[in-house]
């Protein structure tokens, strides 16, 4: 848990600890995570609505979150 609120940069996702992704850590980044949700909820079975709301969300935390890579665990500090 320490390092998701270990946060200096600002960003708005985190690199998850284990596996390849991001988490929300910041309430931009928990906004941006329930109005996906919503939106996915509201667009229904509509294929290419689904992709391009993927496709956003996958755009905005490139640029508001942490460089993507795979791992597992907590980055050690050296």
């Amino acid at each position: 848990m320490q390092y998701l609120r270990d946060n200096p940069e600002g960003y708005w996702f985190k690199a998850r600890l284990y596996g390849f992704g991001w988490t929300p850590v910041k309430w931009q980044g928990w906004a941006v995570t329930v109005a996906f949700v919503v939106a996915l909820i509201w667009v229904g079975n509509d294929f290419v609505k689904i992709i391009l709301l993927v496709a956003t969300l996958i755009i905005i935390c490139i640029i508001t979150g942490e460089k993507l890579r795979w791992s597992w665990g907590s980055p050690k500090n050296n």
